[in-house]
């Protein structure tokens, strides 16, 4: 009897063992991928706080992200690894990046809305840039018309702008003349384009230019609009003097309309909250960096 027993259970050990092999077989090699994954346990929660950062910064580090949770790089990207295969984000050297990248088009009325004081202590370091006398062109969006509204009244300038709101903003600055450009009215940024305003720029030697972004990512500068793109990079193209003016929340986002490489760019003005690793890749190009100091909260 022991041993019929005994051979009962040798019999089952054997029968569950080859079954264990076969569908794992199965699944290896005809069971799709996705199906697999149903299964897969859902996110755990360091993985779920590691996207709720992604969303809300744009972009993350790895080397950030271990020291924030207190683990090594290596379990960081496995978690990324895991988040991009789940589609919830994209990873790019050094980090990763909201899956949805690109900038929508939003108003200028919106914007000046979104870090009201990260734009104000922005525009406080851009106007330590200009000194009485000096010529500007200011280009649109709402960290410029910040920048703008932000001159002090004593300062003797020309500024050259496209932008209605800015012209606006800069009337009752009365030791400021305003040079506006030509063309055709874009409802959403407020700035004129076409091909007077083209024409202006071709006729100017432009001491300095202040520009808003979109997006900023390793391969260059961005905007939400192709058409203000194309203006902006002849902008550059005749200007001494190149300067960004963007909020933390722009890096590691991009705009459909591509302005140009950030090597093209002589400075970059941004708040404490820009990650690290954008920090260093401006430096490591040559570009100067200010931080704006926010004693404000948004």
């Amino acid at each position: 009897t022991a041993n019929i027993i005994l051979d009962c259970k040798y019999n089952i050990f054997v029968l569950l063992s080859f079954l264990s092999l076969y569908f794992c077989f199965i699944y290896k090699y005809f069971v799709p991928l996705p199906q697999i994954k149903k299964y897969m346990p859902i996110l755990n929660s360091r993985q779920s706080r590691i996207l709720e950062r992604v969303n809300e910064h744009g972009q993350v580090q790895v080397n950030d992200l271990a020291d924030y949770f207190s683990v090594s790089q290596a379990t960081i990207r496995s978690d990324l690894r895991r988040l991009e295969e789940e589609k919830k984000l994209v990873r790019v050297h050094g980090g990763a990046r909201r899956s949805t990248p690109l900038a929508s088009e939003k108003s200028t009325e919106f914007k000046l809305g979104e870090s009201i004081a990260a734009k104000k202590a922005i525009a406080k370091a851009a106007g330590a840039l200009l000194k009485d006398g000096d010529t500007a062109f200011l280009a649109s969006g709402s960290t410029v018309h910040t920048f703008a509204a932000s001159l002090d009244d004593s300062i003797h300038l020309d500024v050259v702008t496209p932008a209605i709101d800015i012209a606006y903003a800069l009337l009752s600055k009365k030791n400021i003349r305003v040079h506006i450009c030509g063309g055709v009215l874009y409802r959403n940024s407020l700035s004129v384009r076409g091909e007077y305003s083209e024409e202006l720029l071709d006729s100017l030697n432009i001491p300095v230019c202040f520009i808003g972004a979109d997006g900023i990512a390793a391969d260059g500068v961005s905007c939400s609009s192709p058409e203000e793109a194309m203006f902006t990079r002849k902008l550059l193209r005749n200007s001494l003097r190149r300067v960004v003016l963007a909020d933390s929340r722009k890096f590691g986002q991009r705009g459909i309309g591509r302005i140009c490489p950030l090597e093209e760019i002589d400075t970059v003005i941004s708040d404490a909250g820009i990650p690290d690793g954008f920090a260093t890749l401006l430096r490591d190009k040559g570009i100067e960096l200010i931080i704006a100091e926010n004693n404000e909260q948004d």
